[in-house]
């Protein structure tokens, strides 16, 4: 059986979003997350001014990318037991993935 991820983008399953230190843990994400924005932005500034300019092989000039969080609940849909395969509203969930995703442009 082959145990590899299917995505890359999965940061951590939270069991409830009501508990003191689940709620710490996704601040702690979400204030990550934000820090690196900033920093990215801080970064596109000094890119636009002439330094350190990032380039893609078209040779246009590329900003830094930025990222988001996202919380998908995971739990029965419907009285299946397997509850990946359709959405469920955060309100049902019996526990909670935390993702990071790049935001497109």
């Amino acid at each position: 059986m082959n145990n590899a991820l299917r995505t890359t983008t999965w940061v951590a399953t939270l069991p409830t979003l009501t508990s003191d230190e689940d709620v710490l843990a996704l601040r702690a994400i979400k204030s990550a997350v934000k820090s690196i924005n900033e920093s990215n932005a801080m970064a596109d500034g000094y890119a636009k001014k002439g330094y350190r300019a990032r380039f893609n092989k078209s040779c246009e000039q590329v900003g830094l990318p930025r990222y988001r969080v996202s919380i998908r609940a995971r739990g029965p849909i419907d009285g299946y037991k397997y509850g990946w395969g359709g959405y469920l509203k955060l309100a049902g969930g019996s526990r909670f993935d935390i993702y990071i995703h790049e935001v497109r442009k």
